[in-house]
């Protein structure tokens, strides 16, 4: 760990929602990139629930985060405070993209997760299947109440993807 490593749990954090829509069986790795190709630094992940993204195996999005938070939009606003917030709702809408945009309005975000951070079972069969008969949770990066379980959406379409830095 170098000098200017403060490891995962250390420091305020930041969080995104993907300024690019992406297919369900394409979603699990895409944070990195965005966050690289606009020089963000920092670890960053997907909040999606599904088998084998945990550290061992776990299932859900809330057990991927391993900081204490707190959580800002890259534009400064805080989202979550701490670790513990994360099963709740956040301050304020996730709704800046990695390129600091806003998303626009009636867009969605591909989770597979209910409020509280656990799985929600719906996630388009291990975020592997664009089949439109399979079904996944999504979340409105526009609101505070449905930011990560609002509805469920087929799997064949192409939704954003919330990053939190890790």
């Amino acid at each position: 760990m170098g000098s200017g490593d403060m490891g995962p749990s250390s420091g305020p954090k930041r969080v995104f929602v993907s300024s690019v829509r992406y297919k369900a069986n394409g979603v699990t790795s895409v944070c990195q990139g965005a966050a690289d190709s606009q020089s963000l630094g920092g670890t960053w992940k997907a909040w999606l629930s599904g088998l084998g993204l945990g550290p061992t195996g776990q299932t859900a999005a809330i057990s991927r985060i391993q900081s204490s938070g707190p959580w800002l939009l890259l534009t400064g606003e805080v989202v979550f405070r701490n670790r513990g917030q994360l099963s709740t709702q956040p301050e304020t809408a996730i709704r800046i993209t990695e390129t600091k945009a806003p998303v626009p309005l009636n867009e969605s975000v591909w989770t597979g997760t209910n409020l509280g951070g656990s799985s929600s079972g719906k996630n388009c069969a291990d975020w592997s299947s664009t089949n439109i008969g399979v079904e996944a949770t999504v979340g409105d990066p526009n609101s505070i109440q449905g930011w990560t379980d609002s509805t469920t959406k087929t799997c064949e379409a192409s939704h954003h993807v919330y990053c939190f830095e890790d």
